[in-house]
């Protein structure tokens, strides 16, 4: 079972990162490129998303994976890039959730399934809000089982409090 999963995993990563650049770039892609690398150029663009209506972590992630990485890739790639990598969280806190509610073998399953999902596959490999606003949503729903379970509810609240803010 274990080699099984292992092999699901793998095979889903390679297929998101195959032909990641090759996919022509969309509008809304270009437009997060941009705002990310404008509210890093000029700290009074900081909060320029919110005149678009675009939910400012998703520039200020962008901004900074390419100010640190814009020597070695190109800003779509890597755009598309933290995309992928926040499907990949997403899916880790859906197998919390699931272990939480159920148990692991559901919790596997329920991982895989959302990996699977063609509009997320679609989703995660471009530059949009979808992947970004997932991640944070299931982290704040697994922590939110995290304080209703927990004997320790300051240390979790606490811990919630900066995965959201």
């Amino acid at each position: 079972m274990k080699k099984i999963v292992a092999v699901s995993f793998f095979l889903l990563a390679v297929l998101r990162f195959i032909n990641l650049g090759k996919i022509p770039i969309f509008i809304d892609e270009q437009t997060y490129l941009r705002l990310g690398k404008t509210a890093i150029e000029n700290p009074d663009a900081l909060f320029l998303s919110l005149k678009f209506l675009v939910f400012p972590v998703v520039p200020w992630t962008l901004g900074i994976f390419q100010l640190v990485f814009d020597p070695f890739l190109s800003p779509l790639y890597l755009g598309r890039l933290v995309m992928v990598i926040a499907d990949f969280i997403s899916a880790f806190f859906i197998f919390q959730i699931g272990k939480k509610i159920l148990n692991q073998k559901y919790a596997v399953f329920s991982a895989i399934i959302y990996l699977t999902i063609p509009l997320n596959f679609f989703h995660s490999r471009l530059v949009l809000l979808e992947p970004i606003t997932n991640m944070f949503f299931l982290a704040g729903f697994y922590y939110y089982l995290e304080i209703i379970s927990s004997q320790k509810k300051i240390k979790v609240v606490k811990l919630a409090t900066k995965t959201l803010s």
